[in-house]
């Protein structure tokens, strides 16, 4: 029996507090975050820096590390 060892996934849709993003801007896009938008539209890295969830996806196909500290980001 052959037993795999895969990477842990991390879930960028972690539960944050609200009040952590008010005035934050994905600096992807160079947009606002709207911290009460719905769970799904934020997604927040192991060193947390928020991001708008097309924005942080698509960057991560290309590149997987934080667009803000430049830290590598595990696979989601």
């Amino acid at each position: 029996m052959t037993v795999q060892i895969l990477p842990e996934k991390y879930c960028y849709y972690r539960r944050f507090d609200q009040g952590a993003i008010h005035a934050t801007d994905c600096v992807i896009c160079m947009t606002a975050i709207d911290g009460t938008q719905r769970l799904n539209d934020c997604m927040v890295t192991p060193c947390d820096h928020f991001f708008h969830s097309g924005c942080l996806q698509r960057w991560m196909d290309i590149k997987m590390e934080c667009p803000t500290c430049r830290r590598p980001l595990p696979p989601a």
